[in-house]
């Protein structure tokens, strides 16, 4: 508890210092030496983490910030750590093919080249302690049969863009896939993006064989194999790839724009689609919010948006249709168990099912005053002073 409202630190050198005490500890395993000692190192990098929240006249505050040392990234040799952390030349662009009636957006970097290299820097030690026997790329190429390179390396953009569509309210579609919702990454090539896309599907139809060869002998029903569908869409004379798998998943991947987009479900593509051939969307809370935070060309690269109210109703519209059947099977079950245990509660002394739908309205209403309360919650992330500091602001009115 702080004076203005809760924090938590999270000291990572005081852990390093922890550890240290262990390092005598590997005398039958000398080769590991090494890497507790980079393990070590990496914790007194990254320094710490801190948060906290508050609440002030405009609303609830969320701040955080992780500091990292580099200077001792420097001294130790810890460069592709100090690349990951620094994203050194990552921008984050603009989020042109993100649908403006979006009820959430977010965005930030993605450096992931630099944490490719990373891992393999940590792979090269394990190889060193005899752990491993080779490196990423490689890896995935005997696992998966993939040129990691190829199929997204060579390609891919150092940052992300992702729009929740809709809330989750009474609509079964929600429950079933979740909100829909859509991701935006740029890439170098539409060409080479597409060949990297085909690659990664091979890759998921080898391990569905793989799945089938490990399942011999199992009710066809249960291999991996069986379990996934791949079907080439079109909407609008835009071609997309729809993925379903199990229950649930349903996934639309495609390359227009300059960007790979990914979708859940794959319906969700068609409104990605539709700002990209320039059709009329109304333009939401949350796209007014970003574009009047002209993120572009500043020191943020990360970014939280989200219409608070939009999320509140929905759940107020779900508590509200739930009220009937909640109360119905509450009244039921405190009747059934008032007979089973043969008490002489009377009906008067049981709750009833006005009051029951009672106790439910009010959740619904308390949601309902919530959204009338609440705002667009904001948040930001930027690089300074060789930490990264984070706020997060939901107003309140």
């Amino acid at each position: 508890m702080t004076a203005r409202g809760v924090g938590v630190s999270l000291n990572l050198a005081a852990a390093a210092d922890a550890l240290e005490l262990y390092r005598g500890l590997l005398g039958e395993a000398p080769e590991a030496g090494p890497v507790l000692d980079r393990f070590v190192t990496t914790l007194r990098v990254l320094g710490g983490y801190a948060w906290h929240a508050t609440v002030d006249s405009g609303g609830v505050v969320v701040e955080s910030v992780a500091a990292y040392d580099a200077r001792l990234a420097a001294e130790a040799g810890e460069g592709e750590l100090l690349d990951l952390l620094t994203c050194d030349g990552c921008e984050l662009g603009a989020a042109d093919l993100l649908p403006p009636d979006a009820v959430a957006l977010r965005g930030g970097v993605l450096p992931l080249r630099a944490f490719v290299a990373w891992l393999d820097s940590w792979l090269a030690d394990l190889r060193a302690a005899g752990l491993v026997d080779a490196d990423l790329r490689g890896l995935v190429a005997r696992l998966l049969g993939v040129d990691l390179d190829a199929a997204l390396l060579d390609w891919v953009g150092d940052s992300w863009h992702a729009a929740t569509l809709d809330v989750i309210a009474t609509d079964a579609r929600s429950w079933l896939h979740g909100a829909p919702s859509v991701l935006a990454v740029p890439v170098a090539s539409e060409d080479e993006a597409r060949r990297g896309v085909a690659l990664w599907l091979e890759a998921l139809r080898r391990v569905g064989e793989l799945g089938e060869g490990l399942a011999e002998g199992a009710p066809v029903d249960l291999r991996l194999g069986g379990a996934v569908a791949v079907r080439e869409r079109s909407y609008r004379g835009v071609d997309y790839v729809r993925v379903r798998a199990g229950t649930s998943l349903d996934l639309g991947v495609g390359v227009l724009g300059g960007h790979l987009l990914l979708a859940r479900p794959a319906a969700s593509l068609h409104a990605v689609i539709d700002v990209y051939l320039g059709s009329y969307r109304p333009v939401g809370r949350a796209w007014q919010t970003y574009e009047s935070l002209a993120l572009e060309g500043t020191a943020v690269d990360g970014y939280r948006i989200a219409d608070v109210p939009a999320f509140l109703r929905g759940l107020a519209q779900v508590t509200d249709l739930a009220a009937g059947p909640l109360a119905t099977a509450a009244w039921l079950g405190a009747s059934g168990v008032a007979g089973e245990l043969e008490r002489d509660a009377g009906p008067d002394e049981l709750p009833t099912y006005d009051e029951l739908i009672a106790l439910a309205d009010v959740v619904t209403e308390a949601l309902e005053l919530l959204a009338d309360r609440t705002g667009v919650a904001i948040g930001t992330t930027e690089l300074r002073g060789g930490a990264r500091f984070t706020t997060w602001r939901l107003p309140l009115r």
